[in-house]
């Protein structure tokens, strides 16, 4: 049985929706596109020495280019471990 794979989610037209990446069967990145097919929010799970980390990143499309706007970094037990808000 496969462990590594990504999976897509599209609309009925064919428009990317979703992707997401999974290594030994569990997911590690899910990626969301918006109406024009341009990432829109992106959470990532990473390992670090203290422990696993889930990194959740969004973005807004500003002048062509996507902009990081906020990142929060969260141990697996959901205490917060760093917030970076470039919205505030």
């Amino acid at each position: 049985m496969q462990k590594n794979f990504p999976r897509e989610y599209r609309s009925s037209a064919g428009l990317l929706l979703r992707q997401q990446t999974y290594e030994d069967d569990v997911l590690t990145k899910e990626t969301e596109y918006d109406a024009v097919g341009k990432t829109s929010k992106e959470t990532a799970s990473q390992y670090f020495p203290g422990g696993q980390i889930l990194r959740t990143q969004e973005y807004t499309p500003k002048d062509g280019t996507l902009t990081l706007q906020r990142q929060t970094d969260y141990w697996r037990n959901g205490n917060t471990h760093a917030v970076l808000d470039k919205r505030s």
